[in-house]
């Protein structure tokens, strides 16, 4: 038996990380050999908005206070660790190295992973990250990216001690049954409304369309998603005098019947992890068409069962949409081959590269 901890910043949060976080542990919960543990700052099992195993133990560390209460939560996690008999600790995204790494390194008869939920080129403004990361390339026995490209990016900038590997994260959606809408002429785009996500740029390919009277009767843009940027991209679509051709719509526990309704899916992020709206969308048998940002775009869309976009290029992306909007069979074909793509992201197929991971781990004595 291989015991195993996810610590997890909290479990009430459903924003992808944990929502991936949460996936991994409950399949790898269903094997015989395993037992799995959460710990989480804040949350207890039954605050979770994602179902989380009966045969998982969860621990709440109750960390509100980083500065005050940062000493005694690396001694609680050692106690934790040691008290369980853990096996193999997984600090959840690179930050929470910061609070982790000290505590095994008390105890170095565990197997450490890092799992990384952003592309390397990007901190989001927190320094922290780069330590972090470095940190992990050096005392950590492995690390887990979303990506092949990020193992390159890793491989290339920092010496890592012990072993890197990529996994996808696993998709929350079971391959949709159902058949494509041939008659929705609805474009949906999916994400918080922030300026990582790109959606300004979307707006301004749509406006753009518009101005030059290249929307087709009846197509509408649904952007899907909250956030701080919301007033400047409301205000941003009055400009174009866009109107009933778009539509904003808040977070929403449905976004299953969006997905559902919807023509295809468009993205212009200006990076990403891996994005999690691309893999849910091939789930739904949905065309996409995206900028190549870095990282992840170009490693979920072949070329066909989507369009792949060079970064910033608005004349091609229009080019696209206009070809997906003006062609039904393309679509439908599109659709069907996203379906068998998307197979990859099964949560047994990432639990099987999860698994496969570990044993390589535990049963290294580097």
């Amino acid at each position: 038996m291989i015991n195993i901890a996810f610590y997890c910043s909290d479990i009430r949060v459903l924003a992808g990380t944990e929502r991936s976080s949460l996936t991994v542990a409950n399949e790898l919960s269903k094997l015989d050999n395993f037992k799995v543990f959460i710990i989480s700052n804040q949350g207890e099992k039954n605050e979770s908005k994602m179902t989380i195993n009966s045969n998982i133990e969860v621990y709440n560390l109750r960390f509100v206070n980083r500065g005050l209460q940062y000493f005694s939560n690396i001694l609680k996690i050692n106690k934790f660790v040691k008290k369980n008999k853990i096996d193999v600790f997984v600090s959840v995204e690179m930050i929470s190295v910061f609070f982790t790494l000290p505590a095994l390194m008390i105890n170095r008869n565990v197997k450490y992973i890092a799992w990384e939920h952003f592309n390397y080129t990007t901190n989001l403004g927190v320094r922290l990250r780069n330590w972090c990361r470095a940190a992990a390339a050096k005392f950590a026995d492995g690390i887990v990216v979303l990506t092949q490209k990020d193992v390159q990016l890793w491989e290339s900038n920092l010496k890592i001690s012990g072993i890197i590997c990529n996994i996808n994260n696993p998709s929350p959606f079971d391959i949709s049954e159902n058949l494509y809408d041939n008659d929705s002429m609805h474009i949906i785009a999916i994400g918080r409304l922030v300026e990582q996500k790109g959606f300004d740029r979307l707006i301004d390919i749509w406006g753009e369309m518009n101005l030059r009277k290249l929307i087709p009767t009846g197509w509408k843009l649904q952007i899907i998603g909250s956030g701080p940027d919301q007033e400047l991209l409301f205000s941003q679509a009055e400009k174009y005098k866009l109107g009933n051709l778009i539509e904003f719509i808040s977070n929403t526990d449905s976004i299953k019947s969006y997905y559902e309704k919807a023509s295809f899916l468009a993205m212009t992020s200006r990076f990403e992890g891996l994005p999690m709206t691309l893999i849910e969308a091939q789930s739904y048998g949905l065309p996409i068409i995206a900028y190549d940002c870095l990282t992840g775009p170009a490693e979920v869309i072949s070329d066909k069962s989507g369009i792949l976009i060079k970064d910033n290029d608005c004349e091609e992306f229009i080019e696209g949409l206009i070809a997906l909007m003006g062609d039904l069979y393309l679509r439908q074909q599109m659709g069907k081959q996203a379906k068998i793509e998307a197979e990859r992201f099964s949560p047994d197929q990432i639990r099987e590269k999860w698994r496969k991971f570990i044993l390589e781990l535990h049963n290294n004595n580097f």
